[in-house]
């Protein structure tokens, strides 16, 4: 399978990605740096998401993952693309940080973290860490959306015990929000960090519910 390198539709560490050729809702990773612990990231995600794959849960703020495919690049990683209701695709978090910085407008962010924390909570999902550039805001309508993880999910501990035991599952997550929270102040964003009883209460409509307006992006 040949890829469109002239087009990547982002960059991280250890991988690229790029648009599947052939299926416009899936994407294709691949692994850039193997030498700099590329391959440990990759072995440690694939298991983690055979680990969710046995399990029922929730994937709406996960792409899921399809399996391996030969390219003229190597071995490929086919996940999910997320894109917005209008076929865009989605972008980063940061991106709608950086906007909602320069029109002081945050008002949008606090009901999405709100319900990604407790999905996260619900499904029992374990994330390495939480960074802006590994959220994508999928707007599933005009005044709709929703924050989806894809990248950095799964543990690197010897013994993961946060995937099996609740106790350690809640200590873990509470320790990575918190350092979330903290990267989300540099860009002037400030709320609490425990889950009121209405955010509760709106997760049974999830997401149903309409998101205060997000900072309009210029069109592509």
């Amino acid at each position: 399978m040949q890829l469109n390198l002239s087009t990547p539709i982002g960059k991280g560490r250890h991988r690229q990605c790029y648009a599947h050729p052939a299926n416009q809702n899936l994407c294709i990773k691949i692994v850039h740096s193997l030498a700099h612990g590329g391959d440990k990231e990759l072995n440690r995600e694939l298991k983690y998401y055979r680990h969710l794959q046995a399990r029922t849960i929730n994937w709406d703020i996960l792409p899921r993952y399809h399996g391996q495919v030969a390219t003229d690049q190597g071995t490929g990683y086919v996940y999910d693309l997320v894109r917005d209701y209008n076929g865009d695709v989605s972008r980063d978090l940061g991106f709608y940080l950086n906007l909602g910085q320069q029109e002081n407008n945050f008002a949008w962010l606090t009901p999405l973290l709100a319900m990604l924390r407790l999905q996260l909570a619900q499904n029992r999902i374990v994330t390495m860490t939480l960074k802006p550039g590994n959220i994508l805001v999928k707007r599933i309508s005009q005044d709709q959306a929703i924050l989806v993880i894809v990248d950095n999910i799964g543990e690197a501990s010897l013994i993961p015990a946060a995937s099996y035991i609740p106790y350690f599952y809640a200590k873990k997550m509470t320790r990575i929000w918190r350092r979330f929270m903290q990267l989300l102040e540099k860009y002037g964003y400030n709320a609490p960090l425990a889950i009121t009883r209405a955010d509760k209460k709106q997760l049974h409509s999830w997401p149903a519910q309409s998101t205060p307006a997000l900072p309009a992006p210029a069109h592509r």
